[in-house]
């Protein structure tokens, strides 16, 4: 049954703050919907930071055509929710998340098998979506494909990308997405021989207006979480295994040797630009414009890195560099670009 307009708004912004809260949405990324009648569902908008939502912001779209009204724009994923809506008439909620063990497997490109004694996910399966770009027509399409596919699944995974988990209440989707999340890890240290170790972003070390001049990076953070240590050991360039991280960064992580050297210097083409830079042994430095998107990368950095292990340790294929430029492309001239103009803070 249908939630009311008033506890559909008052669910979807619970939502937001208790995946926050838990980690399973990192920053502002995802989309949160609840079904308000058999035609139309309640979503969160474009651009807006959760902990910020009133209901008025919240946006009724149309199962239909994802058609709405009014000057708000929706989730530019209405799509994916209004597939779920309407392939799945007992769906009351949808959540869209990308939490980082599951983002992390979702490079397997593949529908992973599992028992109840694995996972208390319904339907024997994990099912993932064949790739295509965020926030379009491809994508849905090949999430319905999924969905037709397992009719008794309630969480799938997004290639490069993240999750989509719903359920017949606001509970149930809850639980789900967090049981997504938890076998997830699973998997990833079955996959490859590696724990997946707690740590503190509250650690790393922030730099703030650390170079002068016109075109200086004015926030600079050197991250040295557990995988980003691990992957800057490597010593070499990092290409680009999640869409958010493309998005911010573009086609690829380089790697600098620094030793022999009292301390690493920013690349001067890197000053006042959002990147990550790897330094051999020494994890690695982001720079950005301002400390809210410092941290955004370097909480993307951690996930990246994460996904890369697996990536390279079982010889998946990254996102094409062609692929990581148009998504960063995309973020730089409409996203990034809204939120200079007034609190954007979604990659979609």
């Amino acid at each position: 049954m249908a939630y009311t307009k008033e506890e559909a708004s008052r669910l979807v912004i619970d939502a937001g703050l208790k995946l926050i809260e838990e980690g399973l949405i990192a920053r502002t990324w995802g989309n949160i919907s609840a079904r308000i009648s058999e035609d139309s569902f309640l979503i969160t908008p474009s651009g807006r930071a959760y902990d910020s939502l009133t209901p008025e912001d919240l946006v009724e779209v149309r199962i239909k055509d994802c058609s709405y009204e009014g000057d708000i724009k929706p989730s530019s994923e209405k799509g994916v929710h209004a597939a779920v809506y309407g392939l799945r008439p007992e769906a009351e909620f949808v959540i869209h998340a990308h939490s980082v063990n599951a983002s992390s497997i979702s490079i397997l490109q593949e529908d992973i098998k599992i028992t109840r004694l694995e996972s208390d996910l319904p339907g024997g399966v994990i099912p993932t979506s064949r790739y295509a770009m965020t926030s379009t027509d491809k994508l849905v399409k090949n999430v319905s494909a999924s969905l037709k596919k397992y009719p008794k699944v309630k969480a799938m995974l997004l290639p490069y990308h993240g999750t989509l988990c719903f359920g017949g209440s606001f509970e149930e989707a809850m639980a789900v997405t967090r049981e997504l999340e938890k076998t997830a890890g699973k998997l990833f240290e079955r996959r490859t021989g590696d724990k997946i170790r707690p740590y503190n972003l509250k650690n790393n070390t922030l730099y703030k207006g650390c170079f002068g001049g016109k075109d200086s990076a004015t926030h600079v953070i050197q991250v040295k979480t557990p995988f980003v240590m691990e992957m800057s050991l490597r010593g070499k360039d990092l290409p680009i295994y999640i869409e958010d991280m493309a998005q911010m960064v573009g086609s690829v992580i380089r790697c600098k040797d620094v030793m022999g050297r009292k301390k690493f210097i920013i690349p001067r083409s890197f000053r006042g630009k959002r990147s990550a830079t790897l330094v051999k042994g020494e994890g690695a430095f982001v720079t950005a414009p301002d400390r809210e998107e410092a941290e955004a990368i370097a909480i993307l950095l951690e996930k990246q890195c994460q996904a890369a292990d697996l990536g390279l340790k079982k010889g998946i294929r990254a996102l094409s560099p062609a692929q990581a430029s148009l998504e960063h492309y995309i973020y730089v001239n409409k996203y990034s670009k809204q939120k200079d103009k007034g609190n954007v803070k979604e990659t979609h």
